[in-house]
């Protein structure tokens, strides 16, 4: 044989000798009908390591990769240099199962040990396999073959090697996409599919922070690429709708944009011939109209630890070391943007460590310390219409230590909070943890709550509170409380945990404050409501009103899910408007309401709600019986009201604008010894008590004097409870107060 030429970089047999040689191998193996078999591999994201050390790194790395495979293959093997990252190695009187154990044994092997050097480079090859006779007759078809199979490799999640061709190829994504090969060629098949079927939706799902924002773009630039125009509904949309194919993208949230602008463009001029739809979520219920019927669902699910090492190494210029890759994982659950946040949040804190040698790792105080926690219960529905007070609480906890959400039952305190611990985990090193207080009513029972949920076990004779104190002492953590309202007295219990550990905050929820030092209270609002006399008639006032008014987007988005049928349009927009309100903007009520539109429309649910407050009820059976109807909300917090408390929370339900107290204190049933005086500032003192429970609210008259008033659906539920007991007496007491104002 004449000499071949050698590669100067990598020392192997280059490109020009692989011709001659594959054809003499075929060749061979076909007089002696015996099969042979050629790999072809590439470097994953090698382009990073040329673009993060140089060049003269990225040769370097070159030459151990091909040392590396030399010594792992079989000595009559041959390693070629293909081109650029790529190689090809031909073993002789080898079939396919032989060459696959060879292959494994190849990927593992430069999987599995880091790459001499300063930072080390942890590396890994995709691989395809091809065998004579079975995938080609000749050369050029082996190549192709093992080509083919190389990319599908990469499709498979990088750093394996495939024999076969279970999976089509589908076009290469932007390399800012890691790991949505699969998602991406889901995308191209809906694209193709739309073209036959004309009409259609594509789901893109993932968890929070999965890049679903980052993915619609790159859905945005293969949409224009296949013809169509694309209308962001995020965006200011066109009040008529495109000629020819439309493709509208919708981020997280977006369905009720997509019903409205479709409704706007039907009412004002039809909709155009080709129509699709891709939409993000994150879980739970969604739903398109009718006429976009769901043809494909892709799914974005978190970052493998390899690829997180890849994306660290671009971001950081270095090469990360393992102990920061796995904190990285841990900290993000592999998800893109938990990812960009905690690297955010290192450097902001000082907490990347230069090896000297261009690499990173963590300081020794945070090598020790386990992996931040992020313990909260996972919600089936997005949060509606709370963006602003989610921001503002995000941004008290970062001032105050204490914070509690105060409102009435049903109005989505807990909710807000796991919201907001979300947002706020970032800013704890030790993360979150969520601990339910609905069981506990004692300064006893909540210390053994937070215990359970902090894995402190109680060792007999040693106050266990003190053994929580002690984990908690030089931790940085968000405790959510849940339902602190009936466990009031473990306030100060609270307080003291507080002193003891400064790294550590509380959110709470509670119907009322906990009257803690340090306590910053934030009332929970109600969910805004539209103001019908401003908006323009037909869809637009349709469009206007979801976009404007988080209780009609919410009360929307529940009755869709539990009714197919429902459509909010300028028929059913009042009515609904007007439950809404009715139910005083509560999201529990909302809800409630809207899952009865499977049996009574709109207008049918308002007349019947203004008689029966028991028609919201059957809530989801997995909710804690006090949600699953909005009687049982208020009825948990009037059962922690002691019987006095409770005949004057049903007295003030018989005035229908709400009342000062000393027309309560007229209308209370009084002993004939009773002191007026004595009474009205009893009255007052009980009207403040209820007040601060949320039971009621608090405005001042003209005059100056305090002016109590309930909730409408709370005076519902009021009335209900007085009309069990002694209505007549409260309502001819409450005729002869203002029957003295006419004579």
């Amino acid at each position: 044989m004449n000499e071949m030429p050698f590669d100067v970089v990598t020392g192997t047999w280059s490109r020009a000798a692989l011709q001659p040689r594959l054809v003499q191998e075929i060749a061979r193996a076909r007089q002696a009908t015996r099969p042979c078999s050629v790999f072809l591999f590439d470097v994953d994201f090698f382009k990073t390591v040329n673009d993060v050390y140089g060049h003269q790194r990225g040769d370097a790395a070159l030459r151990q990769i091909a040392d590396r495979v030399t010594a792992t293959i079989r000595a009559e093997d041959t390693l070629f240099r293909f081109g650029g990252d790529e190689f090809v190695v031909l073993l002789p009187d080898t079939d396919a199962h032989g060459a696959v154990q060879v292959a494994l044994r190849l990927t593992e092997e430069v999987r599995t040990r880091p790459f001499a050097g300063q930072p080390p480079l942890h590396l890994s090859v995709s691989l395809g396999v091809a065998t004579y006779p079975r995938d080609g007759a000749d050369e050029a078809a082996l190549l192709r073959v093992a080509d083919r199979r190389n990319y599908l490799a990469k499709h498979r999640g990088r750093g394996g090697a495939v024999a076969d061709d279970a999976e089509t190829a589908a076009a290469v994504g932007s390399s800012r996409l890691w790991e949505r090969d699969t998602a991406l060629a889901g995308t191209h098949h809906f694209l193709t599919r739309l073209d036959a079927l004309r009409r259609g939706a594509l789901r893109v799902t993932g968890p929070p922070g999965a890049g679903h924002t980052r993915f619609l773009q790159e859905v945005h630039r293969l949409a224009v690429l296949r013809g169509f125009t694309v209308v962001p509904v995020a965006g200011a949309a066109p009040l008529v709708a495109p000629d020819g194919p439309t493709m509208l993208i919708a981020d997280v949230d977006g369905t009720a944009a997509v019903t409205a602008m479709l409704a706007s463009w039907e009412s004002a001029g039809g909709l155009p011939d080709v129509l699709g739809a891709v939409y993000a979520t994150t879980g739970g219920t969604t739903a398109l109209p009718a006429d976009l019927p769901e043809l494909d669902t892709v799914d974005l699910p978190p970052w493998s630890p390899a690829t997180q090492r890849i994306w660290l190494r671009s971001e950081l210029l270095g090469e990360p070391s393992d102990h920061l890759v796995d904190w990285i994982a841990r900290q993000s659950g592999g998800l893109p943007a938990a990812s960009a946040r905690e690297l955010a949040r290192l450097r902001q804190r000082n907490s990347l460590v230069g090896d000297g040698a261009g690499g990173w790792t963590l300081p020794p105080e945070l090598l020790g310390r386990p992996g931040r926690q992020i313990r909260l219960p996972a919600s089936l529905n997005a949060l509606v219409g709370r963006a602003d007070e989610q921001a503002r609480v995000v941004d008290l906890l970062r001032g105050c230590r204490l914070v509690t959400l105060v409102g009435p039952g049903g109005i989505g305190k807990t909710r807000l909070s796991l919201a907001v611990a979300a947002a706020a985990a970032d800013h704890f090193d030790d993360g979150t943890v969520f601990v339910a207080m609905a069981d506990s009513t004692t300064a006893d029972e909540v210390v053994r709550a937070l215990a359970t949920v902090l894995d402190v076990e109680e060792v007999p004779g040693q106050p266990l509170l003190e053994d929580v104190i002690e984990q908690l002492a030089d931790a940085s953590l968000l405790l959510v409380l849940d339902n602190m309202e009936q466990a009031l007295d473990a306030a100060p219990v609270l307080g003291q945990l507080l002193s003891a550990a400064p790294g550590v905050a509380a959110l709470a929820t509670s119907r009322e404050a906990l009257a803690v030092y340090g306590e910053h209270v934030y009332r929970v609002p109600p969910l805004s409501l539209p103001d019908l006399d401003t908006l323009p008639a037909g869809a637009d006032g349709v469009a206007m009103a979801l976009a404007g008014s988080p209780a009609l987007a919410l009360f929307d988005q529940r009755a869709r899910a539990a009714s197919q049928d429902f459509r909010l349009d300028s028929e059913t927009l009042a009515p609904v408007v007007a439950l809404c309100r009715r139910l005083d903007g509560l999201p529990l009520a909302i809800e409630l309401a809207a899952a009865r539109t499977v049996a009574l429309d709109p207008s049918r649910l308002l007349e019947h709600l203004g008689r029966h407050l028991e028609s919201l009820g059957g809530g989801p059976r997995d909710r804690p019986e006090r949600q699953q109807t909005l009687r049982g909300a208020i009825d948990w917090s009037v059962a922690l009201l002691d019987a006095d408390a409770q005949r004057l929370f049903e007295t003030v339900g018989v005035f229908t604008g709400g009342a000062t107290p000393t027309a309560v204190a007229a209308v209370v049933e009084a002993n004939a010894a009773d002191d007026r005086a004595v009474r009205e500032k009893t009255v007052a003192r009980g009207l403040e008590s209820l007040a601060a429970k949320s039971l009621i609210t608090v405005d001042t008259d003209p005059d100056g004097e305090p002016r109590y008033r309930m909730l409408e659906t709370i005076r519902a539920y009021a009335v209900a409870r007085l009309a069990e007991g002694d209505q007549v007496g409260v309502r001819d007491r409450h005729r002869d107060h203002f029957a003295r104002f006419t004579d």
